[in-house]
């Protein structure tokens, strides 16, 4: 699948961690108004609450339906539900699915699928994506969309955008080159939030559990096996090659995703809300 931000199963070691080890309820970031000077896991758990807070704020009153597209473990969805609104969610990934099946009292109709095979009888009045437009073409998503959408139906995106062609973030989309996509398969844009600055408090909270659950751990068992016996050593790195490659992988990865600075000057975190007209 193009575009996806980590194509590696170590994708499901992220989702053990957040939500077995940190018991997080969400994996998308969390949003402030004013940041406080020390942020822990529960200062991360109400941002992630006002995230989705301020995100359903952003739909028009007429709506009823809602297929949420790429919906995470659910937080999104569940709220939706709240509220009074009929949800249809969607996952490629499989470990989703155990998650939401204990939320909003078993309303949310979840559909273990990409949106590339997705099919329903269901019209919506609107599609969510919240952080997950990257993970397939713009083309697919806008066409897709515009399949389930009824008739003067509404496209709310919430998430990474790349500001340019820039070799950093290349699993982005360029945010005017969607908008561009968006206009030709008829979908004019209604409203524009940029959040980055809410945002990338996040960031920084999210490279210290890098640190503290790959980059020290490793440190330690490669500095115990050094100490115990240079075998040892030579054992670790001969049956756990493979692993110890993907795991420092992956902190490579995020140590370029979590860099504030860079962030900033590479990426909008944007929302979008968009409304078909033809």
């Amino acid at each position: 699948m193009p575009n996806l931000f980590w194509t590696k199963p170590e994708l499901d070691l992220e989702l053990l961690v957040v939500t077995e080890l940190l018991n997080m309820n969400s994996l998308h970031y969390g949003y402030w108004e004013s940041p406080p000077s020390k942020i822990d896991l529960n200062a991360i758990r109400t941002a992630q609450a006002e995230y989705t807070k301020t995100l359903l704020q952003m739909f028009p009153e007429s709506i009823s339906t809602v297929l949420d597209v790429g919906c995470g473990i659910g937080d999104n969805a569940a709220a939706m539900v709240s509220k009074g609104l009929d949800v249809t969610a969607i996952s490629p990934d499989t470990n989703h699915g155990q998650y939401i099946q204990g939320l909003a009292g078993g309303k949310i109709d979840f559909h273990n699928t990409r949106i590339q095979e997705f099919t329903s009888d269901k019209q919506f009045d609107l599609v969510l994506m919240s952080e997950s437009q990257d993970y397939f073409p713009i083309d697919v998503g806008l066409s897709q969309t515009r399949k389930f959408l009824n008739k003067n139906g509404y496209l709310l995106i919430s998430g990474f955008f790349r500001n340019s062609d820039t070799p950093e973030f290349k699993e982005c989309h360029i945010e005017q080159n969607y908008i561009e996509a968006a206009a030709r398969y008829g979908f004019t844009e209604i409203e524009r939030i940029d959040i980055t600055s809410n945002v990338t408090p996040t960031l920084a909270y999210c490279a210290r559990m890098v640190d503290e659950f790959i980059e020290k751990p490793y440190r330690l068992l490669e500095r115990y096996a050094q100490g115990n016996l240079k075998f040892k050593l030579w054992m670790l790195r001969l049956f756990f090659s493979r692993q110890i490659k993907q795991l420092l992988e992956m902190k490579a990865y995020y140590d370029k995703r979590f860099d504030v600075e860079l962030f900033r000057d590479r990426i909008s975190y944007t929302r979008l809300l968009f409304q078909k007209v033809k």
